[in-house]
């Protein structure tokens, strides 16, 4: 009669435990898959850093657009990844990538004589590209005539 007792509650603790393993296993398969289907917006807003799953028609271009406002910020998410990405020019669909936390730094600029905001943004903040950005935080209605005195926002990540 012990012996019985003890194989019946052997077996429902085995029953029990195997259960268990399957609905975390499902958990977490689930979970992996809702992550794969997120867009670049989606992961962003839950935070950075944090990883992406690169979908088919994604470029680094497009995801640091999507993720940060500019696509020139794909340097951030090649350098965070050079490891996986050999050539940035071709990822591939499935490809995991992290997508780094980039500190946004302002900076007040006087302009002075023979400066272009191509000049202002590469010294500030390291990237010509950026010239585009500073004209229109500043309301610059001409972005080739700007004058010595005139105070800039220069805003860099």
């Amino acid at each position: 009669m012990v012996l019985v007792g003890a194989l019946l509650i052997n077996y429902f603790r085995t029953i029990n435990r195997i259960d268990r393993e399957q609905i975390t296993a499902a958990a977490t398969e689930q979970t992996e898959a809702q992550k794969q289907a997120m867009t670049v917006e989606e992961v962003v807003k839950s935070g950075l850093p944090s990883t992406y799953t690169v979908k088919k028609g994604d470029s680094l271009w497009k995801i640091a657009e999507k993720a940060y406002g500019s696509g020139y910020d794909w340097t951030k998410i090649y350098e965070e990844n050079k490891a996986k990405v050999s050539n940035p020019s071709v990822i591939s669909a499935g490809l995991t990538l992290t997508l780094p936390k980039v500190e946004e730094r302002v900076v007040d600029h006087t302009v002075v004589k023979g400066e272009s905001l191509w000049s202002i943004s590469a010294n500030i903040c390291g990237n010509g590209f950026m010239w585009e950005k500073v004209a229109a935080d500043n309301s610059i209605p001409n972005p080739r005539l700007i004058e010595p005195g005139l105070v800039l926002t220069v805003r860099c990540r």
